[in-house]
Order: structure tokens, then sequence, then C-alpha cells
């Protein structure tokens, strides 16, 4: 949850009736535990072709829900130390 701040001048314009709708941005660069194939391509730094020779080749577990993948950091740390290959 974020803090939201507002100048006096932008507080005194709104009256006690106003309604005031803040609406979350989703930062790109969130820390996610559970990634997409194009945020562990990029954590590992590696292509997104690449990543999904690894993910069908089954060098990277990954869980793969309809046609989108779904890939644990925890387990991408592991591939990094040389422990999933």
């Amino acid at each position: 949850m974020g803090i939201y701040r507002a100048s006096q001048g932008t507080l005194d314009k709104l009256n006690k009736s106003a309604t005031i709708k803040i609406k979350m941005r989703k930062d790109k660069k969130m820390n996610r535990e559970i990634l997409k194939p194009q945020e562990a391509a990029d954590y590992l730094g590696i292509s997104k072709v690449t990543l999904y020779k690894l993910l069908k080749n089954g060098e990277i577990p990954a869980k793969k829900f309809g046609n989108q993948w779904r890939i644990s950091k925890a387990i991408l740390d592991k591939f990094l130390e040389g422990g999933e290959r």
C-alpha cells in the first residue's frame, strides 16, 4: 500500500463531498515471486525464445496454465546457481 501526498492547495480545492479515486499503477519492476516469461527472460539475461526452449526441454521447471507459462523466481535462482539442469 502506498502513501499519497497532496499539496495543501489541492486539498483546499476539494470539497467534503468530493470523491477521490486513486489508481495504482503496476510497477513492472515489482519484486514478484512468480514471473511471466518475459520477466523471467529479463531476470536471466536471455532472450524469450531461449527461455521457451529451456522450458520446453524441462531444463527450467515451470507451470503452464492454458497457454501461459509461469516461472518461480526461486527456481530461476537455483538454475543460475547451477542446481537445475
